[in-house]
């Protein structure tokens, strides 16, 4: 029987690669939507027609500014609403080191609007989704549902340089969902919550005992954000969450903020791998699911995708490393293992499901995917990983 595929969030545009951010944000809706179909069509042909049944969902890939939405949606765009200094550095180290954090910056609630209208969740959804019902109908594929990634507000707070500002990230973001509550029909959509910045918060705070804390935190503002939304919309929204440790040029954001400590480089990969560990995954999402979980009485938590492969390291393969997912279990979600790695072979990649589920059950897990920041890959790169997850998740029946 095997497991489903879950299709990656974003994929790769060759011919826009080395495009200047002026020039993204210069392209028609017509050159993203054709971008879109592109994306989509070269992610069913790697997925493979004999499997597109089992797939999840599917997106439209984050092309043109959402190759790069960290730097020009919140280092430009956002910024600019908010009359602060524009940044767009190409690596961590550029990108934050110019951030002027000022502790207690408050946000004029008069510039909510402009703020949603410079995420442009919803009009990149809309665009997305025409393209998507097409697609769906072309390859008679009824079950499949339209995924929209969602940054955390929290997330999107920090990345805009707001320690203080949450509540206006909050309704900005209701607002942006809102307006693709109405444009979409609510059985066809599936938001994907990411989470980059609260995840490496959490591991920060585990160094101090603090993990779960900063976990409930990022629960609580999904509960603010879901009470923003209309009742008329919200008992029908589905989640996804995606916590991830960012990717920028292919590098996590932990290592990032690693490579410049004056220590041993062997002591920088164990604390990497220390703190990007599983156990600090379920110390975000474990809150999150407890309170938005399916077993909850309207919980729209539906799959998680677990970072397994993250940056430059490979799965572990030691069933040990996997023994906190036993935390997530029944809150009435299903994940999906994010495994493939561009260092690894397909034994490597099998080797780290089977210890996976040897250590949080057979029925754990519904799908398996590939890593997170598949859009900075090449396309042929993107289309061997997914190959190869389709091919792993066929040997678990």
């Amino acid at each position: 029987m095997g497991l489903g595929f879950f299709s990656p969030g974003s994929w790769p545009n060759d011919s826009t690669r080395g495009m200047s951010d002026q020039g993204l944000l210069n392209m028609s809706p017509d050159d993203i939507m054709m971008l879109m179909r592109q994306n989509m069509l070269q992610l069913l042909d790697a997925v493979g027609k004999a499997n597109t049944k089992k797939l999840a969902v599917l997106g439209h890939g984050e092309p043109g500014i959402w190759q790069d939405w960290i730097r020009i949606t919140a280092g430009t765009k956002l910024r600019e609403v908010l009359g602060l200094q524009t940044h767009s550095g190409k690596t961590y180290q550029e990108y934050f080191g110019k951030f002027d954090f000022r502790n207690g910056r408050r946000i004029d609630p008069k510039l909510v609007p402009a703020m949603a209208n410079a995420m442009g969740y919803a009009a990149w959804a809309i665009m997305g989704y025409e393209v998507f019902k097409e697609i769906r109908k072309e390859h008679d594929l009824p079950h499949l549902k339209f995924q929209v990634g969602i940054p955390h507000p929290f997330d999107m707070a920090q990345l805009t340089g707001l320690y203080i500002g949450g509540d206006a990230f909050i309704k900005a973001t209701a607002i942006e969902m809102q307006t693709i509550l109405r444009a979409i029909p609510a059985q066809d959509l599936v938001f994907s919550i990411e989470l980059p910045v609260s995840q490496v918060f959490v591991a920060a705070a585990s160094m101090l005992g603090l993990g779960s804390v900063m976990g409930s935190y990022a629960a609580n503002v999904i509960g603010r954000l879901l009470d923003q939304i209309p009742e008329q919309y919200r008992r029908f929204i589905q989640l996804n969450l995606h916590p991830c440790w960012g990717d920028l040029g292919h590098k996590s954001v932990m290592e990032a903020m690693l490579l410049p400590l004056h220590l041993p480089s062997p002591l920088k990969r164990w604390l990497c791998r220390k703190l990007q560990g599983v156990k600090n995954v379920t110390r975000l999402v474990r809150p999150i699911l407890k309170k938005h979980g399916g077993c909850n009485k309207g919980g729209h938590v539906w799959i998680v995708q677990l970072p397994l492969a993250v940056g430059s390291q490979q799965a572990p393969t030691a069933t040990q490393a996997y023994l906190p997912l036993r935390a997530l279990q029944g809150f009435g979600a299903t994940f999906s293992a994010g495994l493939t790695h561009e260092n690894a072979s397909s034994e490597d990649v099998l080797r780290a499901l089977f210890a996976a589920v040897h250590a949080a059950g057979k029925f754990f897990f519904g799908f398996v995917g590939p890593r997170c920041g598949l859009g900075r890959c090449s396309e042929a790169q993107a289309t061997a990983e997914v190959e190869q997850a389709v091919l792993i998740g066929k040997t678990i029946g």
